[in-house]
């Protein structure tokens, strides 16, 4: 880099370089001809509004915290910071973090519930740039109690072990935006327990591509649980999952969630499921293709589809559908493409356990192997608004349903009026 590139990236206040050259017995601030050897040297040298600069090399900092509050960090691409549990962190009370830069930060030990980059003191700001996170459990992890943590948080590339890409928990808010998240064993992004307090906040997601198993940790590349009364907005996430019947893409429990434009490819796992804890969620535009249920909604879920195509083949599973809908759970479904592409014997392209299915303007396709496009285990009352069509028979146990390829029963049908975006 040079001189001139040099100063462009400096910020108002003292600077303290770090470099793989230095000294920490003769370093010198502002001078960048005297840098410090180490990252912790400096910030233990470092005052409020100070900006430690970080020269390529990979530093191994230990044990060490070496985040402090109200310090700038930058790090540039080819600099490597490596410690044994966290690398940026608040655990030392530090608060306002602020990380910019291309580098690269690496945990070298296992130590469940810390991140790469670990953030839970109260009332506190987080700013992070950065090119990857390198994680032996979390890639990163932001929580908070009383009040919250504000967060805009940025990385080229989270790869972790064990445990999760991106945890969230508490009273937080903010935006995680265009990372790359690669797991093992883990889910991407796992957010619990978010907005204990019931006070409004917002979390957004958007323009994350994920790809691993989720198999053990959190079973879905997403998952929520418990998060009460903050709207997590997911816009443009784009699902890989392989390997693993247990594991597969959206595991969702709890809070209100609005998805828009995300995609999923599930190669032996779910699409979208849902566990104990009420959720409201909508889906506009989402493409689920799984080789088991593309979409199964059961237990306390609202869930309003609009537009997408939900496709699976049910492999191995018996009597279900691309779609289930089961427990008190309610699914509005319009202007989507509902696809079973199974082969071994699943029954129908629609499964409807309950009284809570409303659907207008959808097609159903199923596969030569499929004798009904929607089948209940009961005789039930589905509401049809306007035309769908189906190139199935619709089972003659279901009241209220006209089998045949279209599908008109009441276009006066009242909508789900619960979703909350």
């Amino acid at each position: 880099m040079t001189g001139a590139q040099l100063r462009s990236k400096l910020f108002v206040g003292n600077t303290l370089f770090v470099a793989k050259s230095g000294n920490n017995a003769t370093a010198l601030r502002n001078r960048w001809d005297k840098p410090f050897a180490t990252v912790l040297e400096a910030k233990n040298n470092a005052q409020v509004g100070d900006t430690i600069y970080v020269f390529p090399g990979t530093y191994n900092e230990g044990s060490a915290d070496i985040t402090a509050s109200g310090v700038q960090y930058w790090v540039e691409d080819g600099a490597i910071i490596q410690c044994n549990v966290e690398v940026i962190s608040d655990f030392g009370l530090a608060k306002d973090i602020w990380v910019d830069g291309a580098g690269t930060f690496q945990t070298l030990g296992i130590n469940f519930g810390r991140g790469v980059v670990n953030v839970n003191n109260v009332a506190s700001t987080l700013y992070f740039r950065g090119k990857q996170l390198l994680a032996r459990t979390n890639g990163a992890e932001i929580t908070a109690h009383d009040p919250n943590v504000n967060f805009d948080f940025h990385c080229d590339t989270i790869t972790c072990d064990l445990q999760y890409g991106l945890f969230l928990s508490g009273n937080v808010q903010g935006i995680f935006s265009f990372n790359l998240i690669e797991t093992q064993d883990s889910a991407g992004i796992f957010c619990s327990n978010v907005g204990t307090d019931l006070v409004k906040r917002r979390v957004f997601i958007k323009g994350v591509q994920m790809t691993g198993q989720s198999a053990s940790f959190g079973a879905g590349l997403i998952a929520t649980q418990n998060c009460f009364n903050t709207e997590i907005h997911w816009e443009g996430i784009t699902l890989n999952h392989f390997t693993s019947t247990t594991g597969g893409g959206f595991l969702i429990g709890g809070g209100f969630n609005y998805f828009l434009n995300c995609n999923l490819k599930s190669e032996n796992g779910y699409g979208v499921n849902f566990f104990s804890g009420q959720s409201v969620n909508r889906w506009v535009n989402c493409n689920i293709v799984s080789e088991r249920q593309a979409f199964n909604s059961n237990g306390t879920s609202i869930n309003e589809i609009v537009g997408g195509v939900y496709s699976s083949s049910d492999d191995g599973l018996a009597n279900v559908g691309s779609i289930t809908l089961s427990g008190s759970s309610e699914l509005d479904i319009q202007d989507a493409v509902i696809e079973q592409t199974a082969t071994d014997g699943v029954p129908a392209i629609i499964r409807v356990d309950n009284d809570n299915l409303r659907i207008g303007n959808i097609k159903m396709v199923g596969d030569a192997s499929i004798t009904q496009s929607i089948r209940g285990n009961a005789p039930r009352n589905i509401k049809v608004e306007k035309d769908s069509a189906t190139n199935k028979a619709v089972d003659g146990n279901i009241t209220n349903l006209v089998a045949g390829t279209t599908i008109v029963v009441d276009s006066n049908v009242g909508r789900n009026s619960q979703t909350v975006f």
